[in-house]
């Protein structure tokens, strides 16, 4: 058996690449994987095979099974489309997807499709508007999670915490808890965690009081709530310097122009745009404090985190989703209502008590070291390989595909014509039913029979 391995992979500048890298050659120890990437440079440790995504069907056998990293962004786009086309084993690092799926070209009918079916209610009221009214909003990409045909699709799917775990089967129903599997973000231990070395790499005193942040800049991420929060803290006379390890994300959130209309944060404040995985790691090696917020949280886990585990610093999380989930005496963890208030009293009691910050690190060390390994991590992911190996997907075609099809129907009636509306009709039909052709046939004494064509999500109707 080969495993097909489908991800960004460096360097692309993604943290899911360094992520699925480091996956790769662990598991290369312990069978055959090929990384399938258009890059046929791609800088992998040990790894010689590496197939161009276009020519893997002429490779893959029935019995290799394809691995595929999913995030909601640009470079998960065609890994996406093959995970609908070839059941595999999906890594999901994102329970939202609305955002990939914009991206993909999907056509507007088939976009409609899917935000309804991963979403009867919500789906079913903004779909039309949101897809042919171009009237978006915030919560559609928190309401509409646009995985239906991730799960119906795929041999078995990898999520990062129990919380995950517990969103998909109270949004999908018991028939896909056992396709999925709970492993951790494994928590790698990186070549540098000394503290004085990382800085003296960085150009960082040995005195300065260092708060990293790491990543896209992206709103959830409350750096805004951080901001303001520092400002509070430098003008009460705390002193400290905050780099943000990453890219900005202009588009959405205007990072840098937020922190530059705070004076107390002049001379305190970097951005360092992307950099190179060793980069970050020697920044949070470097740290005292990592601030690793989310809100609203998505369920999604953080490679950064993990590494601040690693190397034992304290961290800062946002009380929420997955994130609360950890130890209370191996994270900090603030409340996601109160804004930046609460993160400034908390923030203030760190860096008054730089014992407790060591403390913290200290725990978080024993905890990745205890439940964070790589090498449990691929236990568990060759389980879950081996698992998927043994399945077939609860669904043959496509959610696109199975509607082109009209296989499943459903009847209503005897009606009286006079008494239908839109809305009527829409009533009458299951809400787990998507409508692609709607028909009448007249009966008598004026009444009506509906004919409904399309897919019933749970379950054949006829």
């Amino acid at each position: 058996m080969k495993i097909y391995h489908y991800s960004p992979f460096p360097p692309v500048q993604n943290g899911i690449a360094d992520y699925a890298a480091r996956v790769t050659s662990e598991l290369h120890k312990r069978l055959d994987i090929i990384v399938v990437s258009e890059n046929p440079f791609t800088p992998l440790k040990n790894i010689t095979s590496v197939c161009d995504p276009a020519q893997t069907w002429r490779y893959m056998g029935a019995d290799d099974i394809p691995m595929y990293q999913i995030g909601n962004n640009s470079d998960h786009v065609e890994i996406l489309k093959q995970a609908l086309r070839v059941p595999g084993l999906v890594i999901l690092h994102d329970l939202k997807l609305l955002y990939l799926h914009e991206l993909s070209g999907r056509s507007r009918d088939e976009l409609r499709s899917l935000m309804v079916a991963s979403n009867p209610v919500y789906g079913g009221k903004r779909a039309d508007r949101f897809v042919f009214g171009d009237e978006k909003m915030t919560l559609d990409y928190m309401a509409i999670d646009m995985l239906w045909d991730v799960l119906h699709r795929s041999l078995g799917v990898v999520v990062h915490s129990e919380f995950a775990k517990m969103t998909l089967c109270r949004n999908y129903g018991e028939a896909i808890a056992d396709r999925i599997h709970v492993i951790p973000h494994y928590a790698m231990e990186s070549e540098s965690t000394d503290r004085a070395l990382a800085r003296a790499a960085l150009g960082i005193s040995e005195e300065t009081t260092l708060i990293v942040t790491s990543g896209f800049a992206t709103k959830a991420k409350r750096l805004d709530w951080l901001a303001e929060a520092l400002s509070k803290l430098a003008e009460q006379g705390h002193d400290f310097r905050w780099v943000h390890v990453g890219s900005e994300r202009t588009q959405e959130f205007d990072f840098s122009g937020s922190v530059n209309l705070l004076p107390a944060l002049k001379g305190r404040f970097e951005i360092t745009g992307y950099v190179p995985e060793s980069m970050l790691e020697n920044y949070i090696a470097a740290s005292n404090i990592l601030v690793n917020l989310r809100f609203p949280s998505v369920g999604e886990s953080s490679g950064s985190l993990a590494r601040a585990f690693a190397s034992g610093r304290c961290s800062l999380v946002t009380n929420t989703a997955a994130y609360a989930d950890y130890p209370d005496d191996v994270v900090v963890k603030v409340p996601y209502i109160g804004g930046a208030e609460p993160l400034q009293t908390v923030l203030s009691a760190l860096l008054r008590r730089p014992e407790a910050v060591e403390a913290f690190g200290e725990n978080a060390k024993s905890y990745a070291n205890a439940q964070l390994s790589i090498s449990s991590y691929t236990d568990a992911l060759l389980d879950a390989i081996n698992a998927a190996k043994q399945r077939e997907p609860l669904r043959e075609v496509p959610l696109a595909k199975a509607i082109e099809s009209n296989e499943d129907i459903v009847r209503i009636g005897p009606i009286f014509a006079e008494d239908l509306t839109g809305d009527q009709i829409d009533k009458l039909l299951p809400i787990d039913f998507i409508v692609n052709e709607l028909g009448f046939k007249s009966l008598e004494h004026g009444q009506l029979q509906i004919e409904a064509k399309g897919v019933a999500l749970r379950g054949r109707k006829s």
